[in-house]
């Protein structure tokens, strides 16, 4: 209970800055209309109705879903550890009856409900409207790759939050690092489908396309059958992989705040 008033307290938090949101969704909506001009271009100019196996509406699809999916990855999780190191604020939540990753991990849930409700939805719904798009092939699939992947790419943020123990700097650039390579290496902005395949089977062995590329491809049936278990399978590797390793640092960096702090 006591990390469920976390989320709630976040989410009200995030409902005083409503007007940086409601900026965010149209940035988000003009990136999407942008995406659209430009691949219906693409097409047009092609010779052939399918490119890298996908037809112009599988794409739309594909893009629609990605951007619907993109705004749940955002918490500005590292700047919030980096604050706590900063300011000395993490010697008092250690101090507290909770566990602090947990307790990031509940306060990072307001930031996933919240844009739900401003980002997601609206942009689903007006897609809808405007926009043929294709339901999913396996809803199912889709929703628990979805959730798999949200909490890979949770672990990921954590461990660029954690150089923050040992940084006097700030951890902007590695964030942005971080970002940049998530969507290029995770087919977030364009589908791993159409990279040359030495580049894509790379970033198939990586954590980053467990976030974007298995849940859209389960979502447009490229990823169908046994291949679903598998994909699944790998994602939940992926999961205990960073979920030991966070542990791991973790245990470390609080070894540092107590050894420092007496």
């Amino acid at each position: 209970m006591k990390y469920l008033d976390v989320t709630i307290a976040g989410i009200k938090e995030r409902m005083v800055y409503r007007m940086h949101f409601f900026i965010g969704l149209v940035a988000a909506l003009i990136n999407l209309l942008v995406l659209w001009f430009v691949w219906n271009a693409v097409f047009a100019a092609s010779e052939t109705a399918i490119i890298g196996g996908f037809t112009l509406s599988a794409m739309i699809t594909y893009l629609v879903v990605s951007s619907c999916l993109r705004p749940l990855t955002y918490s500005g999780m590292e700047y919030k550890v980096e604050w706590d190191v900063r300011i000395g604020r993490i010697s008092t939540l250690l101090t507290k009856p909770v566990s602090y990753p947990i307790f990031r991990i509940f306060e990072g849930f307001s930031s996933t409900v919240f844009n739900l409700i401003i980002n997601v939805l609206p942009i689903f719904l007006i897609s809808v409207l405007l926009i043929t798009i294709s339901p999913p092939v396996n809803i199912l699939a889709f929703l628990i790759a979805v959730t798999l992947g949200y909490f890979v790419n949770y672990l990921m943020i954590f461990l660029t939050g954690m150089w923050a123990f040992w940084s006097t700097g700030s951890v902007w650039g590695l964030k942005l690092s971080r970002e940049v390579i998530t969507d290029i290496m995770s087919g977030a902005i364009i589908p791993l489908y159409f990279f040359p395949d030495w580049f894509a089977n790379i970033a198939k062995l990586l954590p980053f396309q467990t976030v974007f590329h298995i849940p859209l491809s389960i979502y447009l049936g490229k990823i169908a059958g046994i291949d679903i278990f598998y994909s699944l399978i790998q994602q939940l590797v992926w999961l205990a992989i960073l979920g030991f390793l966070s542990y791991f640092v973790w245990k470390i960096a609080e070894r540092k705040v107590i050894v420092h702090g007496g």
